[in-house]
């Protein structure tokens, strides 16, 4: 019996069986071009104290096929096809719960020359603090005001 070697990566081939490829036996029973699907519109999440960001690729998609807007708290990127569907699919919606810290005015998106778009917003300055008087009383003297 000999062994044919085939790239199960191409569409169309079958995933290898698990008694070839044990580890696999766990894998999802996808085809090359269905997992490269899964990937296209899948986002990163960027949080740092200043600022919070999402990064998409959207490579596939033309600016003026995409659409990003806020919902309440959350930001809502929709990805359409104007032309007819190919074999990465015809449209996608990500939406991302922006924490309550985002200043939703201060949100913009653009495009690399990559085709990730990146959604950014600043976050509120949490060190709006202010320095409380601590008031010290004595008996003899009354009320003494003093900042420590």
């Amino acid at each position: 019996m000999a062994f044919v070697p085939f790239d199960y990566l191409q569409p169309g081939w079958p995933m290898a069986s698990t008694w070839i490829v044990p580890q696999m036996k766990d894998a999802p029973d996808m085809h090359y071009h269905e997992v490269h699907k899964a990937h296209v519109g899948k986002g990163n999440v960027t949080e740092t104290p200043r600022r919070y960001s999402v990064s998409l690729d959207v490579h596939e998609f033309a600016p003026s096929e995409l659409e990003v807007k806020t919902e309440g708290r959350k930001v809502v990127v929709k990805g359409t096809h104007l032309e007819a569907e190919d074999k990465y699919g015809r449209e996608f919606k990500r939406k991302y719960k922006l924490p309550r810290s985002c200043e939703l005015e201060s949100i913009e998106s653009h495009i690399n020359p990559e085709g990730v778009l990146m959604i950014e917003t600043k976050k509120r300055d949490r060190s709006n603090s202010t320095n409380v008087p601590i008031i010290r009383e004595t008996r003899t003297q009354g009320r003494i005001i003093e900042h420590f």
